[in-house]
């Protein structure tokens, strides 16, 4: 059996030990193969701010904001009119507001839920300046559907990788092997949850650069295999890296990848900002008259 690591350092680094308010930046890249490809077909790149400090009304919680930036699609910004309106319905659910314990589990549905519907009909009046036609509607019809009801909103949210990889169930006691059996859902297909079931082992020292690395591996009904790589704070008990990929008959199909840019910053508000400057565009013939 490998050397146990402190007890005391072991707890603390597998719960939320924050203090005060902390700023953390990630990289964020998305990587989709095709069967057999050395190289991503298809790709999704942005940054994403986590803004976490504690509760200011309810002891032992804390609050976390998750803020997408700086979209690029295949390594550039969204330009088809399909990646426009991704990137159009993006800013309609960000930043957003969520209650976690210790364990960064969530306790809430969406905390700021009514600031995203008020600043729906900005999102909205962005996207109908540019676009018009039946098709824009029903889209925007849908969405407004989605984003209607806290429940509903968090159950789109519980399809973007990100999202799922961050609350990922990575802190809490592990057995005296540093090993448990582990249950985790994620959408490694596009949008599809799915129930993985396998083992979650921490390394038993510390990296140099002052975190514990923890690996889960495991398969689903589809028999598809889901790797999940993980480097936590020592001290703040927070995310510094992750990689986790999706496999198929030993072929890699998904590559999600997200990694700590710069230094975090702290003592800021957590107050959120959601009004956004209107910003209109000259009218087009129509959704699909892009393509004409």
């Amino acid at each position: 059996m490998p050397p146990r690591p402190d007890r005391d350092v072991l707890t603390d680094t597998f719960r939320l030990h924050i203090q005060q308010h902390t700023v953390r930046t990630y990289g964020v890249s998305i990587k989709f193969y095709d069967s057999g490809s050395d190289e991503p077909d298809r790709r999704i790149d942005y940054t994403m701010q986590v803004t976490i400090a504690p509760h200011t009304k309810i002891a032992g919680l804390w609050q976390v904001v998750l803020r997408k930036q700086n979209l690029l699609i295949n390594r550039h910004k969204p330009d088809l009119v399909s990646e426009e309106l991704a990137a159009y319905l993006m800013d309609a659910v960000n930043p957003i507001r969520v209650t976690v314990d210790q364990w960064l589990t969530i306790q809430s549905s969406i905390d700021n839920h009514d600031e995203l519907l008020q600043n729906w009909p900005v999102v909205k009046q962005r996207i109908r300046d540019k676009y018009e036609g039946e098709k824009t509607e029903r889209l925007l019809a849908k969405f407004e559907e989605q984003l209607s009801e806290k429940w509903k909103l968090k159950y789109k949210m519980e399809k973007d990788l990100f999202w799922k990889a961050f609350f990922a169930p990575m802190y809490g006691a592990y057995g005296p092997d540093l090993q448990r059996e582990q249950q985790v859902v994620f959408p490694l297909r596009y949008k599809r949850q799915s129930l993985f079931r396998g083992t979650q082992t921490v390394h038993p020292e510390k990296t140099e650069y002052g975190t514990y690395k923890i690996a889960m591996t495991g398969n689903n009904k589809q028999q598809d295999t889901i790797r999940m790589n993980y480097d936590m704070d020592v001290n703040s008990g927070l995310l510094r890296h992750m990689v986790v990929e999706g496999w198929a008959n030993d072929q890699l199909f998904l590559r999600f990848t997200a990694f700590q840019i710069g230094i975090d910053r702290h003592g800021e508000s957590l107050e959120i900002e959601v009004q956004q400057e209107k910003i209109t565009y000259p009218k087009k013939r129509g959704f699909w008259g892009l393509f004409r």
